[in-house]
């Protein structure tokens, strides 16, 4: 009732009134959300906020919340893209983004067959860890998971010296 009729208006009010088309488009994933528990909805309305005209940095943040939630909703290729589009906007600074990342490739390469151990999506997923750990964006009680995915990568690249390296930064 109310609450759908108040999305439907935020939504008229977003294509009228393009220079607050974010800030209502965002409004209106809040309410879809919360307020009528469509979370599909909600990151389509995310994505959208995030695509509209307004500052890179809050695009970024915007992006980052649509790949949160993409996701979420197991549409992990569609999450991906969002968050690769806040790396690119908002840069390594974007929180949380390059650990979603590297959990997004680790965990795409780890679904590929023994055979393709080369599947570049170990190589993203180390680059982004590495990067997300040079930048300070790792939550300290993640440190552990993200060298012991780091060690995992360099045992499949065959690189002992590395893997044991990573070995013990875990452990650290």
């Amino acid at each position: 009732g109310h609450h759908k009729q108040v999305l439907d208006a935020l939504l008229a009010f977003a294509q009228v009134h393009e220079g607050h088309a974010r800030r209502l488009l965002a409004h209106a994933a809040y309410v879809a959300e919360f307020a009528l528990a469509e979370r599909a909805l909600a990151a389509e309305l995310t994505e959208r906020a995030a695509a509209a005209p307004g500052a890179a940095a809050q695009g970024a943040l915007l992006y980052a919340s649509a790949g949160s939630q993409f996701s979420q909703l197991g549409q992990r290729e569609r999450g991906a893209a969002a968050l690769q589009r806040a790396l690119t906007l908002g840069g390594e600074q974007t929180s949380g983004v390059l650990m979603a990342l590297g959990d997004y490739f680790f965990e795409r390469a780890e679904t590929v067959p023994v055979a393709a151990a080369r599947d570049p999506s170990y190589d993203q997923a180390a680059r982004h860890y590495r990067r997300a750990i040079a930048v300070g964006q790792v939550p300290t009680p993640e440190l552990g998971k993200v060298r012991l995915r780091l060690a995992a990568v360099e045992r499949r690249r065959q690189n002992p010296i590395a893997e044991e390296q990573e070995l013990a930064a875990a452990v650290e």
